[in-house]
């Protein structure tokens, strides 16, 4: 019977903010690393890039886009912040993200809108490197 009350004592849900932040972490820096890498792998490999290609990269860049417009803000970051506060109230941050740990890990100030035009030029790298092969 102990049994049995401990695995209606098990949270359905474990994720928690620092979940969701390594996450969040792992696949921006693979998608920095893919974006600013994206001009060497168009020289050595051109078909990679091929306007059909590039037009799916140019979907998806318009794509992450919109889920901005429409989580208000990276879904990821919104994410993070709503088990921020469910973990301890007032604990979410109003930067984006990359401002925000710019700042807390490497004591980097991004000022305005910095975040975003960085974000935006990693998502145009790729496209351009595919339009001007």
């Amino acid at each position: 019977m102990a049994l049995m009350s401990d695995v209606k004592n098990l949270k359905v849900n474990s994720m928690t903010s620092k979940n969701i932040l390594f996450i969040h972490t792992a696949i921006f820096t693979l998608f920095v690393l893919a974006s600013l890498g994206s001009p060497i792998i168009a020289t050595r490999y051109p078909e990679f890039f091929s306007p059909k290609n590039t037009l799916i990269l140019a979907i998806l860049a318009v794509l992450i886009l919109t889920t901005w417009s429409i989580f208000g803000g990276c879904p990821f970051t919104v994410w993070e912040n709503r088990f921020r506060e469910k973990e301890s109230a007032g604990s979410a941050y109003k930067d984006p993200c990359l401002k925000h740990y710019a700042k807390k890990w490497f004591d980097i100030t991004l000022h305005g809108r910095l975040s975003d035009s960085i974000i935006i030029f990693l998502l145009l790298l790729p496209i351009l490197s595919g339009l001007l092969l």
